[in-house]
């Protein structure tokens, strides 16, 4: 249950709690978790549901995303740095 992204060895992790996570942190950790799926799962519907939608301004955006001071960071947002 660690996420791939996470820079410490699963038995690193495992010493590190020994003897200190009750029954109230593991729900809580799994609380956590599920939200986490649950939002990830969300954020890519709604990629998808935005993709769709500027699917007719196809090559406005592929314009737009030739500037090198933007980057495309989330569906049709845009993240520009100086100059924007």
């Amino acid at each position: 249950m660690v996420d791939w992204r996470t820079k410490a060895s699963i038995t690193d992790i495992a010493n590190a709690i020994n003897g200190r996570i009750r029954r109230h942190h593991r729900d809580m950790l799994r609380y956590h978790w599920e939200h986490m799926g649950y939002l990830e799962e969300t954020i890519e519907e709604l990629e998808k549901q935005i993709d769709q939608l500027l699917s007719p301004y196809r090559k406005e955006v592929e314009i737009i995303g030739w500037y090198t001071w933007c980057e495309q960071s989330f569906g049709s947002y845009f993240y520009c740095g100086d100059g924007c």
